[in-house]
């Protein structure tokens, strides 16, 4: 990866004072040193030159926006190994990093294609002559991405805005810097107005009150914020007292079941790849495996096989607060009861947190209920499948599911009725492709993202009629 002594805030206020901070690796290494807004004023100006961006790029024809976007795609598809280093400086294995910057690539591929839509409707009216539906942009968008997949996830933050004719405000966190900068950078050089696209660093210390006055201001139309359910809440109250809509992809507990004839030696690869990827740290990532009681022993045991069989990424966990708070779930599970069916419960005291399986969890225990984001899953007998449907619906999240099962069609008809964002039939809960809509329901967040959905949500409807 190319050393940037300094990455900067992307910014067209000239008023703005800038201080340079550290950005640390999970080993507490530096990463790199980022240029952070100290004077909190310049979001007026931020913001004010969000909708000048706006009524610019807004402004040019569907087809140049459309070509812009595919050239940004090719851009980061040949600086596709500056964003690889830049996340696994952060600590992510080369194969997940690879993987996710493909992703990032095709993501802004798909949100091109619909710019040529068509984007409105005629209307039947018995008032006026003419009455039609057009997409309009809603404006100004403050897009703020987590740390755990940067590269897809950026994207997707910005390039669904942009698609729509929106200008964006991506609001760049301490934990992962250079991904931000990287993609500006690359949109920028394929043609995006500087005042369409902004990055803007913020101290920690200055983060609440930034992001609250970013939201609140009144060129910002929308939010759409990626991370955790807790900060989601917090974002939602704020944007609400201002009226403002979000669209929020939060938290997950997901959820695979193994029902009584599924394949037990798939469905147990995918759920070692579901669970542990990326150590865990993907929203869809699985957190409780309901096997029924007639397949229980012998699933078990084809899990632990190919658990010790499995190559687990040797890398850490983002810091050390996200391995204490695995830990401390694990901690309060066994506390209760639970079993270790895999793995070694002595765990460290660092950022590196050990792939576990547990068995014998249940409600009364918080690793049940919450969601881990780490390399730990629990296995849990079932006896009816109303049983299981009632236990994943009582859940606060409704973000990704997955049925293992040789009876497809009965499959199909539990997957309708479990409240979650999708459900995945053989498949794994880790399931993001850029031509399928993605978003979850209760607290994993509402909207949606990709493709002509990512576009929709940045768009509002606008009815025009006319009269001779």
């Amino acid at each position: 990866m190319p050393k940037f002594p300094t990455i900067p805030s992307l910014i067209s206020s000239t008023r703005a004072s800038f201080k340079s901070i550290p950005s640390l690796s999970p080993t507490k290494e530096l990463v790199c040193n980022y240029e952070t807004i100290e004077n909190l004023d310049v979001i007026d100006d931020i913001c004010e030159d969000a909708y000048k961006g706006y009524s610019k790029w807004s402004s040019r024809p569907f087809d140049e926006r459309s070509e812009i976007l595919r050239a940004a795609a090719s851009l980061v598809q040949k600086n596709k190994e500056h964003y690889v280093e830049a996340h696994m400086a952060i600590g992510a294995a080369r194969p997940f990093a690879e993987i996710i910057t493909q992703m990032a690539y095709q993501n802004i591929v798909e949100h091109a294609l619909p710019i040529s839509r068509p984007d409105g409707e005629v209307l039947k009216s018995k008032m006026s002559q003419l009455a039609m539906s057009i997409k309009s942009p809603v404006g100004p968008v403050l897009s703020i991405a987590p740390w755990n997949a940067p590269t897809v996830l950026w994207a997707r933050a910005i390039a669904a805005p942009l698609a729509a004719g929106c200008s964006v405000v991506a609001k760049a966190l301490e934990k992962a810097p250079i991904t931000s900068y990287l993609f500006a950078r690359d949109f920028h050089e394929a043609g995006v107005d500087k005042d369409a696209l902004q990055v803007a660093q913020f101290a920690p210390k200055d983060q609440p009150e930034a992001t609250k006055r970013l939201i609140e201001h009144s060129k910002i139309k929308k939010i759409t914020f990626t991370g955790s359910s807790t900060l989601g809440a917090k974002l939602s109250q704020i944007a609400g007292g201002a009226l403002k809509p979000m669209l929020l992809e939060l938290g997950g507990k997901n959820v695979l079941i193994i029902t009584p004839n599924a394949d037990l030696e798939k469905a147990a690869e995918s759920l070692l790849f579901s669970a542990w990827l990326h150590n865990g740290q993907i929203c869809m990532c699985l957190d409780n495996c309901f096997v029924h009681s007639s397949v229980y022993d012998a699933f078990l045991k084809i899990l632990v096989r190919k658990a010790q069989q499995h190559c687990a990424e040797k890398t850490p966990l983002r810091d050390v607060e996200g391995a204490d708070k695995v830990r401390g779930l694990v901690s309060q599970a066994l506390e209760k009861g639970a079993k270790v069916a895999f793995g070694d419960p002595k765990q460290l005291s660092d950022a590196f947190v050990l792939p576990l399986i547990l068995t014998d969890v249940n409600k009364s225990m918080n690793i049940f209920l919450e969601e881990t984001f780490g390399p730990v899953f629990s296995v849990i007998k079932y006896d009816t499948i109303d049983n299981v449907v009632n236990a994943v619906n009582d859940l606060r999240f409704g973000l990704k599911a997955s049925i293992w099962s040789k009876d497809v069609l009965n499959a199909i008809a539990v997957a309708k009725k479990i409240d979650t964002g999708a459900v995945h039939v053989n498949g794994s809960t880790v399931h993001d492709e850029a031509t399928i809509p993605h978003g979850g329901v209760g607290q994993s967040g509402f909207g949606r993202f990709n493709n002509k959905w990512g576009l929709d949500e940045f768009s509002f409807e606008k009815v025009i009629t006319a009269n001779p």
